[in-house]
């Protein structure tokens, strides 16, 4: 029985030694992927063109155009360029273009809820929102 409980023991203890080199071997790959996936994101920053009188702004081209005309017309204009009219996810991306005098269209259309002060939202690229 005593001879069993060492040996047990014993198995124990190099499974515990074995995984716990397994969870180190882990977080090395874990490291290694944050690296590349650092490098990948490096080298498609540094390597995005815009196409001839487009902004680029951190991972995306911009057009600001000088035409004054409708969200629908613009929205059409954009699509025509195989583009789409701007998103704003955060407020990173609105702060080279919001602000001043620049008017500009967004890609957000939508409609009021009857009787309430809530607007519904769609943006161009499917996402629905409430706001109100």
């Amino acid at each position: 029985m005593y001879q069993e409980k060492c040996k047990l023991q014993q198995e124990k203890d190099l499974l515990e030694k074995k995984n716990k080199e397994l969870e180190d071997r882990i977080v090395e790959k874990e490291n290694q992927i944050s690296e590349l996936q650092k490098k990948i994101n490096s080298v498609e920053l540094n390597s995005l063109e815009c196409p001839l009188g487009w902004q680029r702004f951190m991972l995306s081209c911009y057009q600001l155009s000088t035409e004054t005309n409708t969200w629908t017309y613009a929205k059409q204009n954009c699509e025509s360029k195989g583009a789409r009219l701007m998103i704003l996810n955060d407020e990173t991306e609105q702060r080279p273009f919001i602000g001043g005098v620049v008017k500009i269209w967004i890609g957000l259309y939508g409609q009021t809820e009857n009787n309430t002060s809530f607007w519904y939202l769609k943006g161009v690229d499917g996402r629905l929102l409430k706001y109100g």
